[in-house]
């Protein structure tokens, strides 16, 4: 057995990688790599034997922007053992190693568990940590604003993607912590969101919305700056909206409950970020 940090660059491993994200996770990689969008950023470290993938612990490092500072978490994901190889250590030996590899590179850990591995995070240093979610009221439409201010995109298709692309640069100038997340973005958006993106030429933005059986999500928004964030919202929707990012205060959120639904485990400088700061990190930012 051997330890593997290079798997997108090999065709067999990379194959094996996908196969059990699929088996565990019911996640599937290839669109996002076959798109072109698997760039540095997302690094999985994996237990290889010959040609075969036996366990992975994946790490991100994001850059996140918060009152002028940036700070530089590394995001824990896709950490999984295949079920003939549980219980013989493999995935504690590979967090001792991702962890070992950014100690002092990073100002902390973050990461998202199912509810059945909960117990197995702290032994590494992790504690439960509090996102605060927030939600807005938005007005019925006035004024002639209508469904047709909104167009709908297609992220899938070049032109699609280079409307998101272009408003995304732009950044989202209602959120308060923001991050530079273009790979994950368009992991999001090319397949399980391609539907809920959405253009707007009066403000040249994006928002991507969606909706959920707990009501109407906005994921989040590229672009608009100098229009009011319930502005930006009425072609798309009225009443209660739930938000994937931290609206900053001006923008006349309510707090919520966040919409992520597995727990939220926090280690280092992000365990202290979380314990001074109502926020959330933003949804389009998860892995």
């Amino acid at each position: 057995m051997r330890i593997v940090t290079r798997l997108r660059d090999n065709p067999v491993l990379r194959e094996s990688f996908f196969q059990l994200a699929r088996q565990v996770f019911d996640l599937d990689f290839s669109p996002w790599y076959q798109g072109g969008w698997w760039g540095e950023d997302y690094q999985p470290m994996a237990l290889v034997e010959g040609d075969r993938v036996l366990a992975n612990v994946s790490s991100t490092p994001l850059c996140f922007c918060w009152e002028g500072r940036t700070l530089r978490f590394v995001q824990l994901g896709t950490v999984m053992t295949h079920p003939d190889f549980r219980g013989q250590g493999f995935a504690r030996l590979l967090m001792t190693e991702t962890l070992r590899r950014w100690e002092g590179r990073c100002d902390g850990f973050y990461l998202y568990a199912h509810e059945g591995v909960t117990g197995f995070y702290p032994k590494f240093g992790f504690h439960p940590g509090r996102e605060t979610g927030f939600q807005l009221r938005v007005l019925p439409p006035m004024d002639g604003y209508r469904q047709g201010e909104a167009l709908p995109i297609r992220p899938d298709t070049p032109g699609g993607e280079n409307i998101l692309r272009r408003c995304w640069e732009k950044g989202n100038p209602f959120s308060a912590l923001t991050a530079d997340n273009w790979e994950l973005v368009m992991f999001y958006c090319h397949r399980m969101l391609r539907d809920a993106v959405w253009y707007l030429p009066r403000h040249d933005a994006v928002v991507i919305l969606e909706q959920t059986p707990g009501g109407p999500l906005c994921w989040d928004v590229f672009g608009g700056e100098g229009a009011p964030l319930r502005q930006l919202l009425t072609p798309l929707v009225s009443g209660k909206v739930r938000l994937g990012f931290t609206p900053l205060p001006g923008c006349g959120a309510m707090e919520a409950p966040p919409p992520e639904d597995d727990f939220f485990f926090v280690r280092d400088g992000c365990r202290s970020f979380f314990e001074e700061q109502k926020a959330a990190f933003p949804l389009l930012s998860h892995t």
